[in-house]
This record gives C-alpha cells, sequence and structure tokens, in this order.
C-alpha cells in the first residue's frame, strides 16, 4: 500500500493539491471536495427547517386535553382490569365456599343434631317441672346455663363454619403524579445549546484560520 502524498487531497482517486482541512471528515481536502463538504452541510439545512416548523406545530396544537385523555384512558383500563379480576376472584371464592359446603355438611348434620337433643332435653326438664308445678332456684339456673350455653355454641359454629377474609385496597393502590420536573428538563436544554454553540463557534474559527 502506497503512503498518500502530504500535499494530495485525502479523498480516493483525487490528485488535487490540499487546500484545508476538512473538520466534518478530518480530512485535508482540495478546494472542491472542500466545497462538496460545504455544500452536503448547507443540504441539512432545509430539512432541518421542515423538522423545526413540524415540531413548532406538534407545539403549537398541544392542548392539556390531548395529555389528561390519556391518563383518563388509563385509569378507565385499570378499571376494566380490576373490575375483571374482581369477577374473577369472586368466582372463584363461590366454588370454594361450596366445596367447603360439601366437605362440611356432614360436620354441619351431626352438630345440629346434638343441638336439637340438648334443647329436647331443656324441653323435658320444663315440661316435667311445669307439670309438678314445683321448681327450685337451682333448677332454674341449670336451665338458663344450658340454654346459655347451646345458643353460645351455635353462634361459634355459625361464626366458624365458613369464615371469608376479606382485605380492602385503599386509595394508594392507584398513584396520579406529574413526571415534570421543568427545572431540570430546561437545564437539559440549555446544556444542549451551550454545547452546540460552543462547537459551532469553534469549527467557525477553525475554518476562518484555514482560509
Amino acid at each position: 500500500m502506497f503512503a498518500m502524498p502530504k500535499n494530495q487531497c485525502h479523498i480516493q482517486d483525487c490528485t488535487r493539491s490540499v487546500a484545508t482541512l476538512c473538520y466534518c471528515c478530518q480530512k485535508n481536502v482540495c478546494s472542491k471536495h472542500f466545497n462538496e463538504h460545504i455544500e452536503v452541510i448547507k443540504g441539512q439545512l432545509h430539512p432541518l427547517v421542515e423538522q423545526r416548523n413540524e415540531l413548532a406545530e406538534k407545539v403549537h396544537n398541544l392542548k392539556i386535553e390531548q395529555l389528561t385523555d390519556k391518563a383518563y384512558e388509563d385509569l378507565d383500563q385499570w378499571r376494566t382490569g380490576i373490575y375483571k379480576m374482581i369477577d374473577d376472584i369472586y368466582s372463584k371464592k363461590r366454588k370454594e365456599i361450596e366445596q367447603s359446603v360439601q366437605i362440611n355438611e356432614a360436620l354441619f348434620v351431626k352438630h345440629k343434631n346434638e343441638q336439637l337433643e340438648k334443647i329436647e332435653k331443656v324441653k323435658l326438664d320444663l315440661e316435667q317441672l311445669i307439670s309438678q308445678d314445683d321448681a327450685t332456684a337451682d333448677q332454674i339456673r341449670e336451665l338458663k346455663s344450658s340454654l346459655q350455653i347451646i345458643e353460645m355454641n351455635l353462634a361459634v359454629f355459625q361464626r366458624q363454619f365458613i369464615v371469608v377474609q376479606t382485605r380492602l385496597w385503599d386509595v394508594d393502590l392507584v398513584q396520579i403524579q406529574s413526571g415534570l420536573n421543568m427545572n431540570f428538563v430546561n437545564s437539559i436544554g440549555q446544556r444542549k445549546q451551550k454545547q452546540q454553540a460552543g462547537g459551532m463557534s469553534y469549527a467557525h474559527q477553525e475554518l476562518e484560520e484555514d482560509f
């Protein structure tokens, strides 16, 4: 591979003499190719104008309703999903209740019969005391205690036969907030503008020195 002469344009197949350093491609080029590079750079201005105009139109036509509509849509989608999930959980738990009833049905019948037997015994004791027209305070207390125990057992059985434990969601399940931080956004834009301005002034200075 032959070394390229120092004074020859670094563009492939070009034999013209070097005129300046092109800071776009970082190559020593002849005046023809330098002008071509300048035209390429200039050619990027019009698309930027169009891009700027499109962006200006977007910002000009931007309405707060466009942003809030998306937020409402997201919230509605969440609500629909939650409703469906609740319906699915509800159906599943109903089946679990039905299964629990089937499993505990024999226990239910046993407990019910036991309590009915105790109630029947109290009935017989009452009928006997009434027929004899004679009852002591201790007998009355014993009958009252028997009825209270039966009633307590019934309440406990009813409460424990099937227990449904639910947990309520609080308002923090969905959080609404803005992700905007204007100081942060503005600082990024300002830094980019400074960097771009610094780069353009440096390139402009170097081109002036070459000419």
